[in-house]
């Protein structure tokens, strides 16, 4: 499987999400803080190379760990995610045990998916807890060279 294919992946799962949950591009822009054009060639897979950054506020939004867009419709991860809503008038599973569920923000799983999905989130939480300490540093060290160039005499 190549880039294309998950880039063909993305795309779908966005465009099929947002038909779903009848968000429009605008709505769903506002909602995530990414622009109207940024959604809508991602959604027509016009915009084929998304940030991490832009599939996890995609991802955070319709409640779903960003990984779930690289994985095919038919995946495991899908038909648990799909089923409940799908086959279920209270959001639960027609063959809902207690005890054997886990309820998660918009989604019931049995406790093996869920495991599986809640170490998705936990490994995204880091990925973004790195990427803003970087930044962080990142902002810090230009300021502080900003801010030694503003000391610095002016040699006259």
């Amino acid at each position: 499987m190549d880039f294309e294919y998950y880039s063909k992946l993305f795309a779908s799962h966005l465009d099929r999400l947002l038909k779903e949950s009848e968000i429009s591009v605008n709505e769903c822009a506002r909602l995530s803080g990414l622009s109207a054009g940024l959604i809508s060639g991602l959604a027509r897979g016009k915009i084929n190379n998304p940030s991490l950054k832009t599939m996890v506020a995609i991802a955070n939004l319709f409640d779903l760990p960003y990984s779930m867009f690289l994985k095919p419709y038919d995946s495991e991860e899908w038909q648990a995610v799909r089923k409940p809503a799908r086959y279920a008038t209270s959001c639960k599973p027609l063959d809902y045990t207690e005890g054997e569920y886990v309820q998660l923000p918009g989604i019931i799983l049995p406790y093996h998916k869920a495991a599986i999905v809640m170490e998705w989130n936990k490994q995204t939480n880091k990925e973004l807890d790195k990427s803003l300490r970087e930044k962080r540093l990142r902002e810090r060290h230009e300021k502080r060279n900003k801010d030694k160039e503003g000391d610095e005499p002016d040699g006259n």
